[in-house]
């Protein structure tokens, strides 16, 4: 797809965008903005909601001083090799699901998990903060 184009063809395929940009995401495994100009000069930007959304939560990331000194750290603290494996984080969560009883009668109670607690990561369409930022938001116990 290209990446630039006039206002006037802007216009002409802002109905098609959506396809091409779904195009592009299964051949090239990512999306870019596409850039719109009027008289040779950038005016717009063309992008997927999904890459909108991703810029918008990166920017309140780091617009966050706490979030950031925590994404700092935890960033040392890999480098320092100090955490836990995935697969290791995986089990232990999928076990808290079902590891208590919901009556005398044995029955494990399988307890939905809250929807601030992610069992495993979401699909990341980008490598950016705000991936980062799931880690670190995930790891804090539970206020």
């Amino acid at each position: 797809m290209e990446d630039t184009l006039s206002i006037v063809e802007a216009r002409e395929q802002l109905t098609r965008l959506p396809e091409q940009f779904d195009e592009e995401l299964k051949t090239r495994r990512n999306v870019s903005a596409i850039k719109v100009t009027r008289h040779n000069k950038p005016v717009l930007a063309i992008l997927p909601w999904e890459l909108y959304e991703s810029i918008v939560e990166t920017l309140e990331i780091l617009g966050d001083e706490e979030l950031m000194a925590d994404l700092r750290q935890s960033i040392q603290d890999a480098a320092e090799g100090k955490g836990e494996p995935w697969e290791a984080v995986k089990r232990e969560l999928a076990g808290r699901n079902t590891s208590r009883l919901a009556s005398s009668k044995g029955q494990p109670l399988t307890t939905p998990t809250p929807p601030h607690h992610h069992p495993s990561p979401p699909p990341l369409k980008t490598h950016s903060p705000a991936a980062a930022h799931w880690w670190v938001a995930s790891r804090r116990p539970a206020s």
